[in-house]
């Protein structure tokens, strides 16, 4: 993947909230005595970096185990956990979080569209998912549904108790802004400390642009790579990149070098997939699986509004990945391609650490377990509050109904039937 050189306002590798910061910044204890970074820089041209060897994984992980004790996960993610233990540090120098911090979300709306400042208010007791609060009027609410599936599923197959706690949870790109307070949020603003970074939905799916199911997909991928391997397939020796240009520069200056030989860059738009018949929708419909994608040795990663929904995806091929184009980035794409088109033994080198490193380990399953089991351990340590399956009055008349007429939160196994807290008895 390639990237370019401007950085986000927004730091949103919620979904595993380590993941530029380890690739940016790696850490000597994850690279073993001899490597000193495990992706390399860019200064000017690709063929001026300093190639090192690369990195070594001896410990043996399945990456599809979701039982891993909390000391089996530091062992295998060790810089796994960086953004919540800024957040923790945070609020144990700022008094904890109170239950009124959880109660006064429940009056705040943001944005334009005055979208309520959370959607989903839950709570875990003796490893069990409850819903206290369902607000389902933002657009992306099958983010909420495809975040509290996953999160059951990690809860239930646990293998040591989790703290009870209860939290809210924001499914807005920008996440839960600073004035929210504790809020479980796909992104923070920098200088936000409040808000708990969590892993996105796309850990678990994202039906709407076609990945049923993210275990499904890293088998498809998997797949692809073995053929790859054994000579049936062969990699485009192209960069790739399929997507909007909307308003952000490098997108649109990486459309302006389509015609290069070594790019496979296309414009598209989503709405024309079903309407390719309208003039308006010729050439713009040339779309491509995730799988596909890591049918090309080169991936083109673009910045968006916050976090990138489809980075941890590309990052499941076994493609080039992370080579930083400097500014300005329309002048050096070229050159910076045409280096590494030259250069085998980095193309293998940055290939195999990305492989290892973050689609073998840090992007799994396991991993994704590992980071939801600790952040709920660690917000539970600076809660101020007992969870409970009361649910908080929005109306001061009105005695909510509760789940069944209980008066209580909803178990997960009947809200997702119902997609409602408040019900009574037929």
């Amino acid at each position: 993947m390639l990237s370019g050189g401007r950085t986000r306002l927004t730091v949103l590798l919620a979904s595993l909230g380590l993941l530029l910061w380890l690739l940016l910044s790696a850490k000597s204890s994850e690279l073993g005595s001899n490597h000193s970074a495990n992706i390399p820089q860019t200064k000017s041209k690709v063929n001026q970096i300093q190639a090192q060897q690369p990195l070594n994984n001896t410990s043996k992980l399945d990456p599809k185990n979701l039982r891993l004790t909390h000391s089996e996960c530091l062992h295998h993610f060790p810089s796994l956990f960086a953004p919540i233990t800024k957040t923790t540090q945070f609020y144990k120098t700022h008094g904890g979080v109170d239950y009124t911090d959880i109660t006064r979300i429940y009056s705040l709306l943001r944005g334009p569209s005055n979208h309520p400042a959370f959607q989903v208010h839950v709570a875990i007791i003796a490893n069990k998912l409850y819903i206290k609060e369902y607000r389902p009027s933002h657009p992306n609410i099958n983010r909420a549904l495809l975040i509290l599936d996953h999160l059951n599923r990690i809860i239930s197959v646990s293998p040591q108790p989790l703290s009870d706690v209860e939290f809210v949870i924001n499914i807005s790109d920008q996440g839960g802004e600073e004035l929210a307070g504790p809020v479980f949020s796909l992104a923070r603003e920098v200088g936000n400390n409040v808000a708990w970074l969590m892993p996105d939905f796309g850990f678990n799916a994202w039906p709407e642009v076609g990945v049923l199911s993210y275990d499904v997909l890293r088998d498809q991928v998997e797949d692809i790579e073995a053929r790859v391997k054994a000579g049936s397939v062969t990699k485009e020796d192209k960069l790739f990149w399929r997507g909007a240009p909307m308003h952000f520069a490098e997108r649109k200056e990486a459309l302006e070098l389509a015609t290069n030989a070594w790019a496979d860059i296309k414009e598209l738009r989503w709405s024309c997939l079903s309407t390719p018949e309208k003039p308006e929708c010729k050439g713009l419909t040339d779309h491509k699986t995730i799988p596909n994608h890591c049918l090309y040795k080169y991936l083109l990663q673009t910045e968006g509004y916050t976090y990138s929904g489809r980075f941890k995806y590309l990052l499941t091929c076994n493609s080039i990945n992370i080579i930083r184009v400097p500014p300005p980035f329309k002048k050096n794409l070229p050159t910076t391609m045409e280096s590494l088109l030259k250069n085998v033994t980095l193309q293998k080198l940055v290939r195999d650490n990305s492989w290892t490193l973050l689609r073998n380990r840090y992007l799994t399953p396991s991993a994704t377990a590992c980071y939801w089991r600790h952040l709920i351990n660690e917000y539970a340590s600076v809660m101020n509050f007992k969870a409970s399956l009361n649910l908080v009055r929005t109306d001061s008349d009105s005695p909510r109904v509760g789940a069944a007429g209980t008066g209580k939160a909803a178990p997960y196994e009947s809200f997702v039937v119902m997609q409602k807290v408040d019900w009574n008895l037929n």
